[in-house]
């Protein structure tokens, strides 16, 4: 629509060999401009965490899982995950419960003190040692692995994901025996590929279900604008 209105003027005063070149010129330049502020990209690289174009946190997923994920309905939901930050405050305020693991003994010490009730949050080793008497035989509706030993957390978690649950592993490049264990055990995938909050380079968040995922409902419809995330 902010294109629509630019554009508008040059359309009605000039003829269209002159109006599409420019039009194209304007396209080309804009585009990046309107994706970097309304993603919130831009705020994100300044402030070095990820953040939308309000300033509220996000999770460092690719933008398009965010906006995959940001409508679905996590009310009640049970979460599990490995890597905290601003993605444990984005989903304590959808989820009825977040199981999240650290490694970083500073950055627990951080962000231990701005999470909500609902955030149960470890430290715990890099290679998980404990983490398998801490979950017991608890169930999730969504896994997330963005931290720690990502192959091993994978491996870990996958039993306790509920039958209709999602497992999300962020930076999954090289992650072969990830996904040909995954692929073994009969569970599907969607890749979502892109840019994240401020960096440079894209990358891709995997999504791993089995049949009947509650995040493939196809509730509710699309929806316009999904940058406030």
């Amino acid at each position: 629509m902010l294109a629509h209105r630019i554009f508008a003027p040059f359309k009605k005063l000039l003829p269209g060999f002159l109006w599409r070149p420019i039009r194209r010129l304007m396209t080309a330049v804009l585009t990046p401009f309107y994706f970097t502020l309304r993603t919130g990209h831009f705020k994100s690289a300044l402030r070095a965490k990820a953040v939308d174009r309000s300033g509220g946190a996000i999770p460092w997923y690719t933008y398009s899982c965010v906006d995959f994920l940001r409508d679905k309905d996590f009310s009640g939901c049970r979460v599990l995950e490995f890597g905290s930050g601003q993605s444990t405050r984005w989903w304590a305020e959808r989820c009825e419960h977040i199981l999240t693991f650290e490694a970083d003994e500073a950055w627990y010490r951080a962000v231990s003190k701005q999470m909500p009730a609902n955030v149960e949050i470890h430290h715990v080793a890099h290679d998980l040692a404990g983490v398998a008497e801490i979950i017991g035989d608890r169930t999730f509706d969504v896994v997330i692995v963005d931290g720690l030993d990502r192959t091993a957390a994978c491996f870990l978690a996958a039993p306790h994901l509920a039958e209709r649950g999602a497992l999300l592993l962020d930076n999954a490049e090289g992650y072969g025996p990830v996904m040909e264990r995954f692929r073994a055990e009969g569970m599907s995938r969607l890749d979502f590929y892109g840019h994240a909050a401020g960096v440079i380079l894209p990358h891709c968040t995997c999504v791993f279900f089995r049949d009947d995922c509650f995040l493939l409902a196809g509730v509710g419809d699309p929806v316009g604008d999904p940058g406030q995330a």
